[in-house]
């Protein structure tokens, strides 16, 4: 597809796995699990998560950071003319990658030698862009590459408004393997409507939420026939015990780290922030108002 609307580009997202899908499909993103993305390529409008202010700045962020990355480099960076594109064998698999590089700017009908993404991010995420660049984002990129064939990617991101850093990345053909391989998978869910196995992340949790809004009161449902279900229980109440105390454990830590800040809002290790807290709002009273009132 060349020059499509932005419904036609959704609507073709739920036709394969793309890109921003594959960190899930990997167990890589830490907020959607696969049932979340299971329900969007279905269109149940089940799906909670919605774009933020974040993500509208990185797009209007994109092309800057690409011309920064062109700069550094000396490579001619543009945009895929087909914007839209799909293996020619494992067809499930499709994407849009951000851009081409190509050695030089001179030459319209040059092969691409690499693929680049580009991303933005706060200045507290630095540690996951310095020295390594982050899983999610890796694997968002060797997705472009299996679909492409291309075997030469960067990832350029802009930290904080205020730093720019890119990483070169080979293609992994190990796992491009895997990584079709689950994206197989995950797809035999989504062409047969069976709903793959639920995870523990915060998007899982809404939808299921969402879907069983009410219960009937004082109805049960007899557990003891299904093992999984039987170590399921076992397991709630085992970690329910274990947070209980890991709770108290980490609340001990955050009050000396408190205690340590005292008035500042930002802690560092050399340098680089890692903790912060806003301390506690007071509010108190005029006596001598309320007296006169």
């Amino acid at each position: 597809m060349v020059d499509q609307t932005r419904e036609e580009w959704l609507a073709w997202r739920r036709l394969g796995i793309g890109g921003s899908d594959s960190p899930i499909i990997m167990g890589l993103n830490s907020y959607r699990g696969q049932l979340s993305l299971y329900v969007d390529k279905l269109d149940r409008g089940l799906d909670p998560s919605e774009p933020n202010e974040a993500a509208y700045w990185g797009t209007t962020l994109e092309d800057l950071v690409a011309l920064e990355f062109a700069k550094r480099t000396g490579f001619d960076v543009r945009r895929p003319y087909i914007q839209n594109l799909r293996h020619p064998v494992h067809t499930f698999m499709q994407g849009t990658p951000d851009r081409f590089v190509y050695r030089t700017a001179n030459d319209p009908d040059e092969v691409p030698i690499g693929i680049l993404e580009v991303k933005t991010t706060t200045l507290r995420k630095e540690w996951d862009w310095d020295p390594d660049p982050p899983a999610t984002a890796v694997c968002q990129l060797r997705h472009y590459m299996a679909v492409t064939g291309i075997s030469l990617g960067w990832l350029a991101c802009l930290i904080g408004g205020q730093r720019y850093i890119h990483h070169e990345i080979q293609r992994d053909p190990a796992f491009e393997a895997d990584l079709i391989d689950r994206e197989r998978q995950f797809w035999w869910h989504v062409q047969n409507d069976v709903p793959p196995e639920p995870d523990g992340r915060d998007s899982t949790t809404a939808i299921i939420n969402q879907r069983f809004t009410e219960v009937a009161p004082l109805t049960t449902t007899e557990l003891s026939e299904q093992p999984e279900y039987v170590e399921a229980v076992d397991r709630v109440l085992q970690l329910t015990a274990r947070i209980k105390r890991d709770k108290e454990e980490l609340d001990r830590n955050k009050n000396v780290l408190k205690l340590a800040l005292g008035e500042t809002e930002v802690g560092t290790l050399e340098g680089r922030p890692v903790i912060s807290w806003k301390g506690t709002d007071r509010e108190t009273i005029d006596t001598k108002a309320l007296k006169r009132d």
